[in-house]
């Protein structure tokens, strides 16, 4: 506060804070009318405490790690419509992401073989315990995934895209899309390469497209 700001009329700053009130009650409401019903009802099971505690519990679970011991996957039920993923990032790049895009019953009991599987993905190497302190942790969880008609009917920086080739699903998280500034055709083209597939077969009718609302919370180091 600026010097002689408390003495500069201060019976009025009730005055305007009533008058913008209903104006900043109507912003929220429409803010929280505008938020699909889905992602509001994932964001309500999720709110970001509890995410904020599944990507600590995946950096404890990794720190944890010994040898090539890996923990249980627990948590687990078939038809569950919960998805998670642990996605742990570098300065330059990702060191490692694993998902289980369904059947997650209790992400609190899966999370810890969710992220010792991410610390160990193949496509990165093993994240060394002194590395892991200076990573980005960052906790997915995917809401149930429905078949869409095309990729175009997913929601940018809401769903993650999924495709399904020949019963072989393939994904990358709505998070990955925001942060490379993908298009939606270029997020579909990205999934497409990552599946092994040509980029040129977005719009080929063999393919299923897929998508589900996701959350994510990242814990900094």
């Amino acid at each position: 506060m600026l010097p002689g700001a408390r003495d500069a009329a201060p019976k009025r700053r009730p005055f305007v804070i009533n008058q913008l009130f209903p104006f900043l009650a109507c912003a929220c409401l429409l803010t929280a009318c505008a938020e699909p019903a889905d992602l509001r009802a994932l964001r309500q099971e999720f709110p970001e405490a509890r995410l904020a505690s599944l990507a600590a519990a995946a950096r404890d679970a990794v720190a944890s790690l010994s040898g090539d011991t890996l923990p249980p996957l627990l948590g687990m039920e078939p038809g569950a419509p919960r998805g998670i993923g642990i996605r742990f990032i570098g300065a330059d790049s990702d060191r490692g992401c694993v998902s289980f895009w369904k059947d997650v019953e209790a992400p609190e009991e899966a999370v810890a073989a969710t992220a010792a599987l991410a610390a160990r993905d193949p496509r990165y190497g093993d994240i060394a315990r002194e590395e892991l302190a200076a990573l980005h942790v960052e906790a997915n969880i995917y809401g149930e995934f429905r078949r869409i008609g095309s990729w175009r009917e997913a929601r940018p920086g809401i769903d993650t895209l999924m495709v399904v080739n020949a019963d072989d699903p393939t994904l990358i998280q709505a998070g990955v899309a925001l942060d490379e500034g993908w298009t939606a055709s270029g997020y579909a083209e990205a999934v497409l390469r990552k599946a092994g597939l040509d980029p040129a077969r977005l719009d080929d009718g063999t393919l299923e497209w897929r998508a589900a609302p996701t959350l994510r919370f990242v814990l900094r180091p």
